[in-house]
C-alpha cells in the first residue's frame, strides 16, 4: 500500500489532500462500482466534507479538467457531476497502476 501510495502522490495531484482523496473515491464508487453508473447529485455523495470544503474540492476538480457539473433542469440549486474524459482515463491508470503494484506481492484469480 506504501507503494500505491507513493505512485498516487507523484500522479494524482487531485489526491494529495485529505478532501480531494474523500471526493476521488466517493466519485469511482458512484462512477465505477455500481452496476448502471449514473452521474452524480453533489448532494448525494457522502464523505466527511463540509459543504463548503465539498464545494471548494468540486471546484478544485473542474479546473482540473476532471469533472463538469450542471444545473438540474427541475432545480437550479442542485448540480450533477459529470467525469471527463481525462476523469476516465485517470481511473483506468489508477487502476492498471494498482494492479501492477500489488500483482507484485499478490496473485489474482478471476472470481
Amino acid at each position: 500500500m506504501a507503494r500505491l501510495n507513493e505512485w498516487e502522490r507523484e500522479h494524482l495531484p487531485c489526491l494529495k489532500t485529505a478532501s480531494g482523496r474523500d471526493l476521488y473515491f466517493a466519485l469511482v464508487k458512484r462512477w465505477l462500482l455500481r452496476d448502471e453508473p449514473n452521474d452524480a447529485h453533489m448532494k448525494t455523495l457522502v464523505v466527511r466534507l463540509t459543504g463548503r470544503a465539498m464545494r471548494i474540492r468540486i471546484r478544485n476538480f473542474e479546473d482540473m479538467g476532471l469533472i463538469t457539473s450542471t444545473q438540474m433542469v427541475n432545480d437550479a440549486r442542485a448540480r450533477t457531476l459529470h467525469p471527463t474524459a481525462k476523469m476516465l482515463a485517470t481511473f483506468e491508470l489508477h487502476s492498471l497502476a494498482m494492479r501492477r503494484i500489488f500483482g507484485e506481492y499478490y496473485f489474482y484469480a478471476p472470481k
